[in-house]
């Protein structure tokens, strides 16, 4: 490696990690095992208790700086910090637990340097599970939920569907972004577990296209529970609603409000329903209330009953409705594109 590349690095891949050592160790692995040398690894760590730094120090790579934030601060805040260090023409994130094949940096980054006119080029996943195998079904199930089984590779502009609605951009660990098109003053607390999205929507603010290579380029794997954690998460439906807020705000921006509604109107709902059912009953039922002003449906009158039930039976019943989130996931998202 020469010390130009050191110092002006193509791409900055960014891995944001807090407790999980056992999987960061797979995911800088499958970095460095990368078919291409023009890089830098920043590994930010949010203030774990684990032995991250350990694990870091035994992949034995001078391109990673590591950093531990001195005190927890969020996904978004991690990331945001992250991303301001960033060196490199082009960010590429890898989330801590998931993992690239060999060719992908050099797959996406070459579509990027061939055209000016691409903000982000993504690639289809694999999903795998927590021992790191494989599932072909999850990762059929996968495509067709999230919108990339009938997308076609190549350009898309502009990508609203594919990065706000359909949300088929994985910038979590299936993409490489051109680090120009990204405000990282714009980068607000308040998005937390939304990070991805909101760096879709800076992407998307630029006017340029997005690039898709159908070829499963990234493996994702699947924790035990994480689906109905990651659904039941306050956190996550304030930073994702927060979101949707800013994007129906943005005159800029060229974009089909009536469906940002409605997608709001479905997140207000389901929010909603995680207040009751952490009996949080007055802002459960505000945030039903916002749903149904922002588009009347059966979904958001469902959860303004579910908010007026007494305490521990709203509980229940909100905790039955996530568990049937979780298990008819595919159904809505393909009713979503349809809305």
């Amino acid at each position: 490696m020469t010390e130009q590349t050191v110092d002006c690095p193509l791409v900055s891949v960014v891995i944001t990690t807090f407790d999980r050592p056992h999987y960061l160790r797979n995911a800088l692995g499958s970095v460095v095992a990368q078919d291409f040398d023009d890089l830098e690894i920043l590994v930010y760590d949010d203030c774990g208790v684990l032995d991250t730094r350990e694990v870091v120090e035994q992949v034995n790579d001078p391109r990673i700086r590591y950093y531990c934030q001195p005190r927890n601060v969020g996904r978004g805040a991690n990331n945001r910090t992250a991303y301001r260090a960033a060196r490199g023409k082009y960010i590429a994130h890898l989330d801590d637990d998931d993992e690239w094949d060999p060719r992908f940096l050099r797959t996406l980054v070459a579509a990027l340097e061939r055209d000016d006119s691409i903000a982000v080029a993504f690639c289809d996943v694999y999903k795998m599970s927590e021992s790191g195998k494989v599932d072909i079904r999850e990762t059929n199930l996968s495509a067709r939920n999230w919108g990339r089984s009938d997308l076609a590779p190549g350009l898309h502009r502009p990508f609203f569907e594919e990065g706000l609605v359909t949300r088929s951009i994985i910038l979590g660990s299936a993409a490489v972004v051109r680090r120009s098109v990204l405000d990282l003053e714009d980068f607000p607390d308040e998005i937390d577990y939304q990070w991805d999205l909101w760096v879709t929507y800076l992407a998307l603010k630029s006017g340029l296209a997005a690039y898709y290579v159908s070829e499963g380029l990234a493996r994702i794997r699947i924790h035990p529970g994480q689906s109905v954690q990651e659904v039941a998460a306050l956190p996550s439906f304030e930073g994702v609603s927060f979101c949707f807020r800013r994007f129906l705000e943005d005159e800029r921006l060229d974009l089909d409000r009536i469906r940002l509604r409605g997608r709001l109107a479905i997140i207000e709902a389901y929010w909603s329903v995680a207040l009751a059912r952490a009996g949080a009953a007055r802002d459960a039922r505000l945030r039903a209330a916002q749903s149904l002003r922002l588009r009347p449906s059966l979904r958001g009158a469902a959860a303004l009953v579910i908010a007026f039930l007494p305490g521990p039976i709203a509980r229940r019943i909100a905790a039955a409705a996530f568990t049937l989130k979780v298990a008819t996931v595919g159904r809505r998202r393909r009713a979503l594109k349809r809305a």
